[in-house]
C-alpha cells in the first residue's frame, strides 16, 4: 500500500523512527482522517497514541511511574490511565509532564507542539478528525502503528503490498504521479525499503504479515521483468515463519470484498501487563486515510478477512501458482 511520504526524510525519537518533512521539497497534503469508537473525551485512537508517546518519552528520560506522577502531584493511577489512553490531559498538564521529561518549548519545540496538537484531537468528540490540519507532517501515524503491530492482515487486490515490494516494483508505482521528481521518487522508494525492515527484526520480535492478493494483481506486466522479481520476492518472503503469502486465483470470479478495496487490519499485542490496544483498520486512497477502530467495523473487516481466506488458496498452491507464472514467463 503506497504510503504518501513525498518530501519525508527518517527521524529517531529514542527507538522510533518517524517520518520527518524535509520543508524544502514539496509535498502532496493529506487530510488522515481517524474513524473510531470515542470515549468520553474522544476518540480512543489519539488518545491510545498520545499515551505512547508520553510513556516512551518518560522511560527514555529514565523517569519511573512513580518519580513522574511524584513530581506531578499526581496518584500513580492517573499517570497509567493517561498513557494508556483512558484519561485526557489539560493543555497545561501536558506541557507540565514534558517538561518533567526534559521537553519543552526550548529544548524540542517541535515535539511538544506536535503533541499538543495530537491532544486537542484526543479532545474533539465524534469520529472524524483531519489529522493533515494539525500534526505535522511527519508525526507520521500509520508507519507508528505498522511499527507497533504484531500482526498485520493485508488485502492487496490490485498491487502487492509495500512491504514486500522490490525496488523495482515501488519505483514503477511510485513513479506513476505526473511531474514527480526522479529525486522525491527515490527518496519515497527509500522509505518503503526502509519499512520492510520491521519484518526482519529481532526486537521486538517481528510482527506477523498475512497477506492475500488477488491473481490479477501479481499478473500486472511490468517493463524490464519487474514483474518476474516481483514475484520472485514474493517466493522468498513466503518462507519466512512470520509471513503468509495466499493468491486468490482469478477463476474464482468476483467476490464482495473487491468493492471494499485494499485495507489492512492491524493487531496489537499486550504490552507487558497493560492491555492490548484495539485492532485497527487502516485504509488510504489517493487523498487521504482512515483509520478504524469501532468495534462493530472492526468485525465487519475481521469477517471479510475470514471470507476472503475462504477464498484463496493455501500457502503452498499459491507458491505453485506464482512459480508457474514466472515460467510461463521464461517460456514465452
Amino acid at each position: 500500500m503506497e504510503i504518501l511520504q513525498t518530501g519525508l526524510h527518517l527521524f529517531r525519537l529514542g527507538q522510533r523512527e518517524c517520518l520527518v518533512r524535509d520543508r524544502s521539497s514539496a509535498i502532496l497534503e493529506k487530510e488522515v482522517h481517524v474513524v473510531g469508537s470515542a470515549t468520553k473525551g474522544g476518540t480512543t485512537f489519539p488518545a491510545r497514541r498520545l499515551g505512547a508517546f508520553l510513556r516512551q518519552l518518560r522511560e527514555e528520560s529514565a523517569n519511573t511511574v512513580a518519580g513522574a506522577a511524584a513530581a506531578m502531584e499526581w496518584g500513580r493511577n492517573k499517570l497509567y490511565k493517561v498513557e494508556a489512553g483512558h484519561t485526557v490531559l489539560k493543555g497545561h498538564e501536558l506541557v507540565s509532564l514534558c517538561a518533567v521529561y526534559g521537553v519543552t518549548h526550548v529544548t524540542n519545540r517541535d515535539t511538544l507542539e506536535a503533541l499538543l496538537a495530537l491532544l486537542s484531537e484526543a479532545k474533539e468528540k465524534g469520529y472524524y478528525h483531519a489529522y493533515g490540519d494539525v500534526i505535522p507532517e511527519w508525526f507520521e501515524l500509520y508507519v507508528d502503528l505498522e511499527r507497533a503491530a504484531s500482526r498485520l492482515r493485508m488485502y492487496c487486490p490490485l498491487l502487492v503490498p509495500g512491504l514486500l515490494q522490490t525496488r523495482e516494483y515501488a519505483a514503477e508505482i511510485v513513479g506513476q504521479k505526473p511531474g514527480r521528481p526522479a529525486a522525491v521518487t527515490e527518496q519515497i522508494v527509500n522509505l518503503r525499503l526502509e519499512r520492510q525492515k520491521l519484518l526482519r527484526r529481532r526486537v521486538p520480535k517481528a510482527p506477523k504479515l498475512s497477506v492475500i492478493v488477488e491473481e490479477s494483481a501479481l499478473r500486472r506486466p511490468l517493463p524490464n521483468g519487474a514483474s518476474n522479481v516481483q514475484i520472485q520476492r514474493l517466493l522468498t518472503a513466503s518462507e519466512s515463519s512470520n509471513i503468509i503469502i495466499r493468491v486468490i486465483p482469478a477463476s474464482t470470479g468476483p467476490h464482495r470484498t473487491l468493492v471494499a478495496g485494499e485495507f489492512v487490519i492491524l493487531d496489537f499485542a499486550m504490552d507487558g501487563g497493560r492491555p492490548a490496544d484495539p485492532a485497527t483498520i487502516y485504509l488510504e486512497s489517493l487523498t487521504g486515510a482512515l483509520y478504524l477502530d469501532k468495534p462493530t467495523v472492526v468485525d465487519e473487516y475481521v469477517s471479510a478477512w475470514i471470507a476472503l481466506e475462504a477464498r484463496a488458496w493455501d500457502e503452498e498452491s499459491s507458491r505453485h501458482l506464482m512459480s508457474q507464472m514466472i515460467e510461463e514467463t521464461v517460456d514465452a
